[in-house]
């Protein structure tokens, strides 16, 4: 049977987190900073990046997965120490280790059901942001494409241009050609200037559009890669209390230290 009193914990962490976790307002996005990775021990750290309460959609159901983290942390702390020593003893207690890795067990995973929840609601809010934001990027394709056409134009006019005097430089050098050719070199001069101020801002366009998907989806990214390492984060810690029990049962399926097998009678009876 569950403690009592953890049981009261997990149906107020259901309840508050329910309460909290309403849909964001538009335009609102999480604070700076990724996930990170949970550690193989079994206090490893909460993700700081987007639990700070400024700017976080979700501050109450936030707060609700600290709570619980600190919960389970401490009672992991303490019921293990505990587990440790009654393996020690080496005397038959599964009964009560049990009982305190359930425990423990019910806290992990309260918390692990709030930070899970917590990050998908803010999954949930990112994958709108991104859809919402389609359209910028469409809007900065346009511009790219109308970029690419006029430097396209540029070359174009250049190439006639310099046929155009590749013709007159065949011709007699007469002071009407001269002029001409002069004039030509200007605008040849001209031309370059306008084709690589062109070309300049068609690569600072690919280079900004370029960033503005890479950091589109980067919170996004980093969120579903918290979760899944949650997921094995979970079986991680699952497996060693599994193993706790194991190494309990083992000793009450032993024969206990102090005891002596009795010896067959003379002549071979039992």
């Amino acid at each position: 049977m569950k403690d009592p009193i953890l049981n009261a914990v997990l149906i107020i962490a259901v309840f508050g987190f329910s309460a909290s976790a309403q849909p964001p307002a538009a335009g609102q996005t999480p604070p700076a900073g990724a996930p990170a990775t949970p550690q193989s021990s079994a206090t490893a750290a909460n993700p700081t990046g987007l639990g700070d309460a400024e700017g976080d959609l979700y501050p109450e159901a936030r707060a609700n997965a600290d709570g619980l983290k600190a919960a389970w942390e401490k009672l992991d702390t303490a019921n293990l120490a505990e587990v440790n020593r009654l393996l020690r003893t080496r005397v038959c207690q599964s009964k009560r280790i049990e009982g305190l890795l359930n425990r423990t067990t019910d806290a992990l995973d309260a918390w692990l059901v709030a930070e899970k929840d917590y990050y998908t609601s803010w999954q949930v809010h990112e994958k709108q942001r991104v859809a919402d934001q389609q359209k910028s990027l469409k809007g900065m394709e346009a511009d790219m494409a109308r970029l690419a056409e006029v430097v396209e134009g540029d070359r174009q006019d250049r190439e006639e241009l310099e046929r155009s005097r590749a013709s007159l430089e065949t011709s007699q050098k007469t002071e009407k050609i001269k002029s001409e050719i002069d004039n030509l070199i200007a605008s040849i001069e001209a031309s370059d200037t306008r084709l690589s101020e062109d070309e300049k801002q068609l690569n600072e366009s690919k280079s900004k559009y370029k960033n503005f998907q890479t950091e589109l989806t980067a919170t996004l990214v980093n969120i579903n890669q918290y979760i899944t390492r949650l997921d094995a984060y979970e079986v991680d810690v699952h497996t060693k209390y599994q193993k706790q029990r194991e190494t309990a049962q083992e000793i009450c399926n032993t024969k206990q230290p102090g005891t002596t097998p009795s010896l067959p009678k003379k002549g071979g009876g039992q």
